[in-house]
């Protein structure tokens, strides 16, 4: 039976978009900016006076195509453009001599509906993956316990579970980074 290939969610249409963008694929960045666009919007709504928010989107956007070629797309790029984006905002007040009017855009203020989305991502990955799977990555990367905690825990040796958590992290980054099949190599220095 053929397996059905999923559409991708927002986040990994967000980062495909990316990845195309600077590759040099026009369409794909009309993609990105558009999609971004709505987020920073979203995101400054009620928090930065708007005579200002258009200027510091479009200085976010001047500063992603000045560094998008050192961007590491392996990685998810959306918490990255969220701390990019509330540092401009954070320097824009910085710079202004009556600071009293700062504004705190803190990744908790910025991103609730983000982080839900985000959120409900990881749920759904991990509910496709095997049980022992799962547990790994909820106790190793969510809720912070050592390998050798882990294993002590799980009554195997820690060497095992490391090779097993080098060998899952490897899996997800082949099924989740786009063109992995291809054998590109989109490492970043």
């Amino acid at each position: 039976m053929a397996r059905t290939r999923r559409p991708p969610t927002p986040v990994e249409q967000l980062q495909q978009w990316f990845i195309l963008y600077v590759e040099g694929d026009d369409n794909a960045f009309l993609q990105f900016y558009a999609r971004m666009y709505a987020l920073l919007r979203h995101w400054v709504r009620g928090r930065v006076p708007r005579d200002i928010q258009e200027d510091l989107i479009q200085q976010f956007f001047l500063k992603v195509h000045q560094n998008r070629h050192r961007i590491d797309y392996r990685r998810p790029i959306l918490p990255y453009l969220r701390k990019m984006f509330q540092h401009i905002v954070m320097d824009h007040y910085r710079d202004r001599t009556n600071a009293q009017h700062f504004v705190d855009i803190t990744l908790e203020s910025i991103g609730d509906s983000e982080e839900k989305i985000l959120s409900i991502e990881l749920e759904r990955i991990l509910a496709e993956l095997p049980a022992e799977d799962r547990d790994l990555i909820r106790q190793h990367f969510i809720e912070g316990r050592t390998i050798e905690e882990i294993a002590r825990r799980a009554g195997v040796p820690s060497g095992r579970l490391r090779v097993r958590k080098h060998r899952l992290l490897k899996r997800l980054i082949m099924r989740f980074r786009p063109h992995a099949s291809e054998g590109g190599d989109h490492a970043r220095t």
